[in-house]
């Protein structure tokens, strides 16, 4: 019985290079080694003649730093990002062309790069914020840190029947959760709450889909000739016979989300506060959720007093969007011509059900199109025929 099991496990520690490596965010774009100026024309006058030159003093700095200036800021011991990763799997033969296999995966990223206001003041009155800030005459200091970090669980299965008897498919469903106490590039939840404390932005990342299940399948019809049925040439097999299917089915749940409200600068007095969320007084979720109302806004309430405003309890993406269904379906057959040629009939069709898919729904409470789904995530149906001669 051993035979038939086999047990993997492998782990290993990778090194990533830093982001932002232009020298747009670097410390060399600062005063007073980058410096603008401006030379303004006039509807009879040139601001500069090529001819005459730069003037002399033109690309000098100065010796007093102008004001209102954004600046950049790393620390000198900045560690490369580094990522652990492991699994285990268990892969037992049922049968001879079938194979389960049940497999763990995780990571763990560390030392990963993110920036906030440094200059920025704590919250407190708006109209004092440009007094409160640690340089009032500086606009922005852009401090990049290394204190992000991320975790990935996962739960793999998989069934595997390899191609015997015209027949093959693979079903996978893999389960996994990622945390993470920073925003992903680019991503929709991009920004801190809290840039004081940076646990506090701990949470389920911003691309993580919780469920997912794939199933991919090769069926060679048994009928023609050299199959089941209709073993014979003619005109049944040229019309019956030979012909294959194919498909490819994705189901997954959806993307999460987090209630915000706009303004923050406004209302805390800062502009250190990226994402301001709500305080949370119920679960948020609705029994039917539709592109109408997708979540209860009647859950998430402004966290202001008579005192004033302050973060909210709601944690980062603690609510979840549609999930998603597509299936990619495909029908071919080979025309036989002569000895050496045949033709290869081959319809598709892409999203063969056009189920829609629904984005995210607007997040800001104070939208009027707040918990409203207004987008899609998915194509929509298409169709190709294609014809393709082999000689």
């Amino acid at each position: 019985m051993l035979e038939r099991w086999i047990l993997r496990s492998a782990a290993g520690l990778f090194y990533g290079g830093i982001d932002r490596v232009g020298t747009g965010a670097r410390m060399m774009a600062n005063w007073p080694f980058n410096v603008r100026k401006q030379l303004t024309s006039t509807p009879t006058l040139s601001a500069l003649l090529v001819r005459n030159g730069v003037p002399a003093d033109f690309l000098e700095p100065g010796t007093v730093m102008p004001p209102n200036l954004n600046l950049f800021y790393w620390p000198d011991n900045f560690p490369i990002t580094q990522v652990a990763q492991w699994n285990a799997s268990l892969q037992r033969q049922l049968t001879q062309s079938m194979v389960l296999e049940i497999a763990y995966v995780g990571s763990g990223t560390s030392y990963i790069r993110d920036n906030y206001d440094w200059n920025a003041p704590f919250i407190g009155p708006p109209a004092t914020e440009v007094q409160r800030r640690a340089f009032p005459n500086i606009n922005q200091i852009q401090y990049h840190s290394p204190m992000g970090h991320a975790c990935f669980h996962g739960l793999d299965v998989q069934l595997e029947k390899r191609y015997s008897q015209g027949f093959t498919f693979s079903l996978g469903y893999g389960w996994g959760h990622a945390l993470s106490n920073v925003g992903e590039q680019f991503g929709a939840d991009v920004g801190f709450q809290d840039p004081w404390s940076w646990n506090n932005n701990r949470g389920t990342t911003g691309f993580n889909i919780r469920h997912k299940f794939v199933a991919a399948y090769i069926w060679e019809l048994p009928v023609g000739r050299g199959r089941r049925w209709l073993n014979r040439s003619g005109a049944l097999d040229w019309m019956l016979g030979g012909w294959q299917l194919a498909g490819l089915t994705n189901m997954r749940t959806g993307m999460v989300y987090n209630p915000t409200l706009p303004n923050p600068q406004v209302a805390l007095g800062t502009v250190k506060v990226q994402q301001w969320r709500p305080d949370r007084i119920a679960r948020g979720t609705v029994p039917k959720p539709n592109p109408d109302r997708w979540f209860d806004l009647s859950a998430f309430v402004r966290p202001c007093d008579a005192s004033g405003c302050r973060l909210g309890t709601a944690g980062p993406n603690i609510l979840t969007s549609g999930g998603a269904v597509n299936t990619d379906f495909g029908l071919s057959k080979y025309f036989s011509l002569t000895e050496g040629s045949k033709l290869q009939f081959r319809w598709e069709s892409f999203n063969l059900f056009n189920t829609p898919a629904f984005g995210r729904p607007n997040t800001n409470l104070e939208s009027l199109d707040a918990g409203k789904v207004r987008s899609t995530a998915s194509p929509p149906r298409v169709m190709q025929w294609a014809l393709r001669l082999e000689f």
